[in-house]
């Protein structure tokens, strides 16, 4: 694989993680009842995780010479203001599905670079991870 294709792979998986509906409803502050804060700390842990990942995504496309792009938030997020918290984290799992099949993909082409294709199986394996949990919390376990 081309340096460059490896390259926007990993950019790929930077605005995937970075640019989440998780990461966007950090900006938006939506509604938290009193008593559903369990909710709200369930997606900080998601996004705590996944800007741990991004930091080291980030350093490997630095150490290849080239600049990070995190992307923008798509703005069909911002329908989502002023909604409750548990609405929202129901409504993130068909998103955060999308993003497993977003990163599964970058995860497959990134076979003939080792060391970015192992990040990339992590950004897969973590975010399926957060998919089962907000399954979870949707389902009230």
């Amino acid at each position: 694989m081309s340096t460059t294709n490896t390259i926007d792979a990993l950019n790929q998986l930077l605005v995937t993680l970075g640019r989440s509906f998780p990461q966007y409803l950090r900006y938006a502050r939506p509604y938290i009842p009193p008593g559903h804060e369990r909710t709200a700390e369930i997606l900080e842990e998601i996004t705590s995780d996944q800007n741990e990942l991004i930091e080291r995504i980030s350093q490997e496309i630095y150490d290849s010479g080239e600049l990070p792009d995190l992307g923008k938030f798509p703005v069909e997020f911002t329908n989502s203001h002023d909604l409750s918290i548990d609405y929202l984290a129901r409504e993130s799992i068909h998103l955060v599905e999308q993003d497993v099949a977003r990163l599964t993909t970058c995860a497959e082409s990134l076979h003939l670079a080792p060391a970015a294709k192992t990040l990339a199986e992590e950004a897969v394996g973590m975010t399926q991870g957060h998919l089962e949990s907000l399954k979870e919390l949707a389902h009230g376990v």
